[in-house]
């Protein structure tokens, strides 16, 4: 996975209790995209020096496309797209993600001066993941990262990392950005997979105590 977003929840000291991230495939080759900047929908990919593929396509679209667009993820030279790429990624991605929690809990042991045997006695880094499919065919994965007590949401972990409840007005709000920029290239996140997030934090102990619901207008 090439790229990550996020958006935090936080503590009172500041320091994050959980995640929302976003891990997207790397580029195998361009493809028509919908921008929008200040609300203002952008060219697909206006280039001034455009390149010329070898298949004699000019690697520019000017168009601005609209939502139902069907070349909406096609590639813009078909020829060049890195079809293999695609169907290897989604077949690698279960293997990908399992690596990547891999990493993450000794990165997390490295950065407190733990063993990942003894943050594991300590901490219990714990996921809920959707798999999602881009335009381009491409499995994307939103996932929430929580830190629980060593035997799950009960008990907490050490007050060092004690999980704080978000205010109903901070979930609420971070509900709204999902829907309006938590996607990709910061376009809207489906509703679906906005009222899967709401469904996992309701499911967290802090989640008892928030009561923002979630909405696909």
């Amino acid at each position: 996975m090439s790229q990550v977003k996020t958006a935090s929840g936080t503590t009172q000291d500041g320091s994050a209790s959980a995640l929302f991230v976003t891990l997207t495939a790397p580029s195998i080759g361009s493809i028509h995209v919908r921008r929008e900047k200040n609300g203002k929908i952008q060219p697909c990919h206006a280039r001034r020096d455009a390149e010329t593929c070898p298949h004699g396509r000019t690697m520019s679209c000017t168009d601005r496309h609209g939502t139902e667009d069907l070349r909406l993820g096609e590639p813009l030279c078909p020829d060049c797209y890195d079809y293999d790429g695609s169907v290897l990624l989604n077949a690698i991605n279960p293997e990908l993600w399992r690596r990547f929690t891999l990493a993450l809990r000794r990165r997390f042991a490295r950065l407190n001066g733990l063993t990942v045997k003894t943050l594991s006695e300590q901490v219990t880094i714990a996921f809920a993941k959707v798999a999602e499919y881009q335009r381009r065919g491409v499995v994307h994965f939103h996932a929430v990262i929580r830190l629980h007590g060593p035997d799950g949401p009960d008990p907490p972990p050490p007050d060092t990392v004690r999980l704080q409840a978000l205010r109903p007005s901070a979930i609420t709000k971070f509900y709204r950005d999902l829907l309006t920029s938590g996607g990709r290239k910061r376009g809207p996140l489906a509703p679906n997979t906005v009222k899967h997030v709401h469904t996992v934090l309701r499911k967290t102990p802090d989640g008892r105590r928030t009561r923002g619901r979630t909405t696909s207008q």
